[in-house]
C-alpha cells in the first residue's frame, strides 16, 4: 500500500504549507470522499476559571457514512483534529489543545457519541479518544508522535488506517 504521508516533514518548517493545510492534506489522502467528508471549523473557547479570556482554535473534522450503504446521507463524526502551530509547543499550549478539544466534544456532540482525536503541535501528535459525555480518554497515553521521524509517521498511518477502517462502527456502537 502506498504511504499516506508523501509531505517532505524534514523541511516542512522551511515551506509555505501551515499546520491547517498539512492536516487537510493528511485528511484528503486517508479518508477519501465519497464515504468520508471534511469540515473547517472554527470554535470559541470559553476561556478557563484563571482567564476569562475568550479564544478561537480551529479544527479539521472527517465524517464517516456506514460504509455498507456509502449513498446515506447520515453522515456522522468520527475524527476531530485540533491544530496549532510549533510556536505553541509548551505544556501550556497542549493543555490548552486538550482543553479545546474536550470543549469540541462538549459543543457539538449530543448523545452518547465518541469520536477519535488528534492533537497536533507543529509536526508533533498525540492520538486520543472520547466517549461523551463521559470523558477524555487517551489512546496512546504520554506517547508522542513526531512526524519528522520516519517510524513515527508509520505509526500515525497506522492509526489513522484503523481509524478509518472501524471508526464509524465505534462511533455508533452504543456498548461503552
Amino acid at each position: 500500500m502506498k504511504p499516506i504521508l508523501e509531505c517532505d516533514f524534514e523541511s516542512i518548517i522551511h515551506t509555505c504549507m501551515d499546520m491547517r493545510d498539512l492536516w487537510i492534506v493528511i485528511c484528503d489522502q486517508t479518508f477519501p470522499f465519497p464515504q468520508f467528508r471534511r469540515t473547517e471549523e472554527c470554535h470559541v473557547s470559553t476561556g478557563t476559571a484563571l482567564s476569562h479570556a475568550r479564544t478561537f482554535f480551529e479544527c479539521v473534522v472527517i465524517w464517516s457514512c456506514d460504509s455498507e450503504f456509502p449513498d446515506s446521507s447520515n453522515y456522522i463524526p468520527i475524527l476531530v483534529v485540533v491544530y496549532k502551530e510549533a510556536n505553541e509547543d509548551t505544556e501550556a499550549g497542549w493543555e490548552q489543545a486538550k482543553a479545546q478539544m474536550l470543549e469540541y466534544c462538549r459543543d457539538s456532540l449530543t448523545g452518547e457519541k465518541r469520536i477519535y482525536g488528534v492533537v497536533a503541535i507543529g509536526t508533533k501528535v498525540r492520538l486520543c479518544c472520547f466517549s461523551y459525555p463521559v470523558c477524555y480518554t487517551s489512546m496512546e497515553d504520554g506517547i508522542e508522535l513526531r512526524l519528522e521521524d520516519a517510524a513515527d509517521r508509520s505509526g500515525l498511518e497506522a492509526a489513522l488506517e484503523v481509524i478509518r477502517e472501524r471508526g464509524w462502527r465505534w462511533a455508533t456502537d452504543r456498548r461503552l
